[in-house]
Order: structure tokens, then sequence, then C-alpha cells
């Protein structure tokens, strides 16, 4: 079957970077306590999950979500650069020079133009929900 998943502890830790240093992201979210492979497979067993949840899930762990630089990848997109920062910066009449490339991880970052306010706004609901929490267990 497959090897055990170390523990967080066990693995080189690049300080500088904030997290476990091995090659993508995605191993190291799999590397981490409690998110390991089988608490994917419990994910995607769950049939309270809907079909849509785990099939985008399965994309981006797969790295085949369809943003440009898997599209150009595939051959079926020239350019990579990314749509919705170009949209962003014709918007507010600034230059459409020198974007950054349409990745799965730019466009679910505050780095992507077209998208920071709603990556910022989904950044503050989380902690409004998270930071009550903290306050409550942290007296405990």
């Amino acid at each position: 079957m497959y090897a055990p998943i170390p523990a967080l502890g066990a693995l080189p830790w690049a300080p500088e970077r904030g997290h476990v240093s091995t090659d993508t992201w995605t191993a190291d979210f799999m590397l981490r306590q409690n998110e390991s492979r089988a608490f994917l497979g419990k994910y995607l067993n769950d049939p309270c999950v809907p079909w849509r949840h785990k099939r985008r899930g399965m994309m981006a762990i797969a790295g085949i979500i369809p943003v440009a630089k898997w599209l150009a990848k595939i051959k079926q997109r020239l350019d990579v650069s990314c749509r919705l920062c170009k949209r962003a910066r014709e918007q507010r009449g600034a230059s459409t020079e020198n974007l950054p490339e349409e990745t799965y991880r730019h466009i679910n970052s505050a780095l992507c133009d077209g998208m920071a306010t709603t990556v910022t706004a989904a950044h503050h609901f989380i902690g409004d929900i998270c930071m009550p929490a903290c306050k409550l267990h942290k007296h405990q």
C-alpha cells in the first residue's frame, strides 16, 4: 500500500519560506499532519460534498485547472498572460504590458489584479470567523 506519511516535525523546515521545503505547494500540503492522502480520500468519498467541489479539488491537485498556462501547455492558447489582470488594468486605464502568467496559484492570490478584492474579502471573512474562536480558546 502507501508508505506512512511523516509528521510535520520530521520534514526539513525552511523558516525563510515559512513552511516545509518540498518541491511543490501540493507536496507541502499533502505532507502536513491531518492533510494526508487519507484525509483527501475521506473528503472525496464523503457523500455530503458536492461533486463540483470534489472535481475542482482533483483538478487543482492534478494541475489541470483550465488557466492560461495549462491551456498553452496543451496548445489551446498562445498567450499565458493573466486575462483577469488584463481586464482590471484596462478598466482603470493602466498599461497591459508585463502581465503575470495566469496560473491557478496566481488567480487565487491577492497578487492578481482581477481577483485582489475577492481574495482579500475571503481572507477577512475567514479571519472574522476564526478570531472569536481563537480568543475564546486562548483563555481556556
